[in-house]
């Protein structure tokens, strides 16, 4: 029978500690194991203190916008429902009183899911604008085939809610913020539809890409 070690129960605790945590900012927690797999700055950053948008100009406080609600049916339950979920994972917080009339605040729209039911998005169109719009390459079905080689084996990860795991610098959060029925909420965790979020993604998951490469 196996002997179990301290390092051992260590792991077991760190793991049952691991699964315990709500999927939004996950990252923030593991800047410790990233810097063992990784000297890539950019992503070091944004797992030690977060994802610092990268503005042509600072946005100016233009309002609270309000996203409309229907005062009932289907859309409004989903709508309510969707923003305790956000709650819930952690992908988004309450502004404080003494800092709502400032940031920017965009509105929520709604999309089918593909699994049914409705996403809230934020409508970061008129956002994105201030957004430097870097280029960067995806990897292709071409570029996956030409790493892999005779042996090797292929897993699949189905990562729920993958942006939100990728947390916002606490001082760039007050740009990615929405107000539903009077409430002011605003994204810790990275939303979908930001300019620089799929780069950004991209370049994260690269890095467990080639981890596990070299393994």
């Amino acid at each position: 029978m196996e002997k179990f070690l301290p390092e051992k129960f260590q792991e077991i605790s760190n793991y049952l500690s691991a699964v315990s945590l709500q999927v939004g900012v996950r990252l923030l927690h593991y800047h410790s194991q990233w810097v063992q797999i990784t000297q890539d700055k950019l992503v070091l950053q944004i797992v030690k203190n977060g994802l610092i948008l990268d503005f042509v100009s600072l946005p100016a406080f233009t309002g609270v916008k309000e996203t409309v609600v229907p005062r009932v049916g289907a859309k409004r339950s989903s709508i309510l429902e969707e923003v305790n979920s956000l709650l819930e994972k952690h992908a988004i917080e309450p502004v404080l009183k003494s800092a709502e009339n400032q940031g920017y605040y965009s509105t929520i729209f709604m999309v089918p899911k593909r699994q049914g039911g409705l996403r809230p998005i934020l409508n970061l169109k008129p956002l994105n604008q201030f957004v430097i719009p870097h280029h960067f390459k995806m990897e292709t079905l071409r570029s996956i085939l030409k790493s892999l080689k005779i042996g090797d084996w292929a897993v699949k990860l189905d990562l729920q809610d993958a942006y939100f795991h990728i947390p916002i610098h606490k001082h760039y959060r007050k740009f990615l913020r929405f107000s539903i029925l009077g409430k002011k909420y605003q994204y810790r965790a990275l939303p979908f539809g930001l300019r620089s979020a799929p780069r950004i993604f991209t370049k994260v998951m690269a890095v467990v890409g080639a981890f596990c490469e070299n393994k």
